[in-house]
């Protein structure tokens, strides 16, 4: 393969391996992060390596303005994020990437109003990737790459559940064997072994949070955790849009005297263009349906022998030029052996993509039953990616 190609591959090897990240929900109880699921096409920022002379960086900002009406808590938050992407390509096959962020670290209190209160600035991601053209190997700190809804579903409230499973403060390492795409699509294997990170770099500035490891004790917090991860993309069927993934995991217990959680995911993402003609393009009237499905399950659940957790998302989404309309549903089930527990989740997401690609204003409206009662949310987001600096250090 050319450089070009190589470059294409590593663009998508990091969309892959690095992920995207939830967005802020009333319910959430974690730090949540900038939602980069709008910006994850990176690999027209490196299209050739043509003339290579030496280290090649991006700086891409990623801005964004969100509001969220939570009718449980009563609470409204309007808050500014800034997602801040680096990846250095030291040469061709070595890579260093960090994310940065800004963004809603305080959870909202019963009635409380959060006008850009409360934000913190932290490290999403911080690694070093060395690839060629068919093996990778990563060493640093990542989300883990077990299930993909979480980076895939294209609503505003879409990942309000599933982000349960976005491993993310993980330190470790992970090797990637991947094909090419020869006619039957790109195909890859990832595994990986990891803990959860305990350093200042799961901390927040500002307002303050983390590290990782703080507050309750959690799966992955009492030792060397692993999973492995098959992906198939590009898979042309009907049109080369096809996706899916199988993926299995294993946490340490969270404390001595418990024992480690097991999950499994499986799950598929299917574009297909019902008007995808150079015609329609042009005229920004391009049709397309994306149907997805996941389904993961958790069994010693939060390191309890004999707990469960299933999650049961089937969504749709539909294109036409410019605008985009998805619907989304969560079935969350759960029995920790003293307590089961049975949440419904309904999101819809008006999408507008405007000025140039990847600019977006959302409107979205989630229906959410859950043991603490029914709660409606309505919000508005607007992202607009901003691509600084792409530049070759020493010339091309």
């Amino acid at each position: 393969m050319n450089l070009a190609t190589h470059s294409l591959l590593v663009a998508a090897m990091l969309s892959w391996s690095s992920g995207a990240f939830a967005q802020h929900s009333g319910q959430a109880v974690q730090r949540s992060k900038a939602n980069q699921r709008a910006f994850a096409n990176l690999a027209d920022m490196f299209s050739d390596f043509d003339g290579w002379h030496g280290p090649v960086t991006n700086l891409a900002l990623q801005p964004q303005i969100s509001w969220t009406r939570d009718t449980l808590a009563n609470s409204n938050v309007v808050t500014g994020s800034l997602a801040v992407t680096s990846y250095t390509w030291i040469t061709p096959t070595l890579t260093t990437v960090i994310d940065l962020s800004i963004d809603q670290v305080a959870d909202p209190q019963y009635g409380e109003t959060l006008v850009f209160s409360g934000e913190g600035f932290g490290i999403d991601d911080a690694y070093v990737l060395w690839s060629d053209q068919r093996v990778g190997l990563q060493a640093g700190m990542f989300t883990v790459p077990f299930g993909f809804d979480w980076g895939t579903l294209p609503g505003l409230f879409d990942t309000t559940f599933v982000s349960d499973y976005q491993f993310d403060n993980r330190v470790g390492g992970i090797a990637s064997l991947s094909t090419a795409n020869d006619g039957c699509g790109i195909h890859g294997l990832q595994a990986g072994a990891f803990c959860v990170d305990g350093s200042f770099m799961s901390q927040t500035a500002w307002t303050r949070s983390g590290p990782a490891n703080d507050g309750d004790p959690q799966p992955g917090d009492d030792g060397a955790s692993w999973f492995v991860s098959y992906t198939a993309t590009e898979i042309p069927l009907l049109a080369p849009s096809l996706s899916y993934q199988f993926s299995y995991i294993s946490q340490s217990a969270p404390t001595s005297g418990l024992t480690n959680e097991k999950g499994f995911s499986g799950g598929f993402s299917w574009t297909i263009p019902l008007d995808g003609s150079v015609e329609a393009t042009v005229e920004s009237e391009w049709l397309s349906v994306t149907p997805s499905f996941e389904y993961v399950n958790f069994w010693d659940w939060q390191g309890v022998e004999g707990a469960n957790a299933d999650y049961l998302t089937p969504a749709i989404a539909i294109n036409y030029g410019d605008w985009e309309v998805d619907f989304a549903a969560t079935w969350r089930n759960s029995d920790d052996g003293t307590d089961a527990s049975d949440d419904v989740l309904l999101s819809a997401t008006l999408t507008y993509n405007f000025f140039w690609p990847q600019s977006q204003i959302q409107f979205g409206y989630a229906y959410q039953d859950t043991d603490d009662g029914i709660d409606h949310m309505i919000g508005m987001q607007i992202n607009m990616p901003i691509n600084v600096i792409s530049y070759g250090l020493l010339g091309r």
